[in-house]
């Protein structure tokens, strides 16, 4: 008896490994994605940091869920060299400064500094470099393609994401009076990332800019998942994920029953596992098949 239980046990295992394959043989896929991001989604607090570290850690993370293709603008890439460049050069003027101070009280010469242009050269190829690694892509300025009467219009009675700039305070410096111009340009390049996926891809936009997340609502006609950083964008390819597995769980649990015992079904468990012979050998009672009725009445 413990034999032909061992027995049965072995085969409803097999059978069970068999129905999961079957379940999972169309395998579910998360949409790809083709995701643009502005600087601020890039950036550190610290200003020698090339490219925020939870960006890039999430970035890898989103990488194992699905397949996302990173896309970086002209103008957001030459805003991010722009913000390092600017703080090199402070610094190159402090070492410069305090290499002029050592020799005046030394007499001993200074080391040699690299220049501005090649620390910039430097900076603009790790810059690169990261991008290639991280397979991403920079996405020029579709000039001819841009609607620059539009864009005129635009800046000038100010529509998202063009805005007025507070003004300064007296005795502090003047700021702009309008801004905008490189948030209009970034949906331009949003608009033709859209364009190009030809339904391949989902488009996502990482900006935290609220009038710039308004303006594509505003201008771009494709569908574009907005996503206020990385990690947002993470959860939500969580989510999706885990939805389905819930769903795919459901679906298991409401056809397993039929899947043990179906009297019109010859590749049920119950009759390919041949469990009802395996269990007349050891019950000689089980001849009158009362519990297969029952199996059956419950099933219906």
């Amino acid at each position: 008896m413990p034999e032909r239980i061992y027995l049965i046990t072995i085969r409803l295992n097999r059978a069970a490994a068999t129905s999961r394959i079957a379940y999972m043989g169309k395998q579910f896929e998360l949409p790809n994605y083709s995701v643009v991001v502005d600087t601020n989604a890039l950036w550190c607090d610290k200003p020698s940091i090339l490219v925020s570290e939870t960006f890039k850690n999430t970035w890898a993370e989103c990488n194992k869920l699905t397949t996302v293709v990173l896309y970086v603008p002209e103008i957001v890439r030459g805003e991010r060299l722009h913000q390092l460049n600017k703080y090199a050069k402070e610094v190159l003027q402090k070492a410069t400064n305090a290499g002029d101070t050592i020799e005046a009280i030394s007499d001993i010469p200074a080391a040699a500094l690299p220049s501005l242009e090649q620390v910039q050269k430097g900076i603009a190829k790790r810059f690169d470099d990261w991008l290639n690694a991280a397979g991403g892509i920079e996405v020029k300025t579709p000039y001819l393609k841009i609607n620059w009467q539009g864009i005129v219009q635009d800046a000038i009675w100010r529509n998202p994401p063009f805005e007025d700039a507070p003004l300064a305070e007296k005795g502090k410096k003047k700021t702009d009076s309008e801004k905008g111009f490189r948030d209009r340009l970034i949906i331009e390049y949003l608009r033709e990332v859209a364009e190009a996926n030809d339904g391949d891809r989902l488009a996502v936009m990482v900006t935290k800019d609220v009038l710039l997340q308004e303006a594509i609502a505003a201008h771009v006609s494709e569908q574009v998942l907005i996503q206020d950083s990385i990690a947002d964008f993470y959860r939500e390819l969580q989510t999706a994920a885990s939805v389905h597995d819930n769903k795919l769980g459901q679906r298991i649990a409401q056809k397993a029953p039929a899947e043990f015992y179906d009297p019109t079904n010859p590749k049920c468990f119950y009759t390919s596992c041949h469990i009802l012979e395996d269990l007349r050998q050891t019950d000689e009672s089980l001849e009158t098949y009362p519990w297969q009725a029952q199996i059956g009445r419950a099933h219906v």
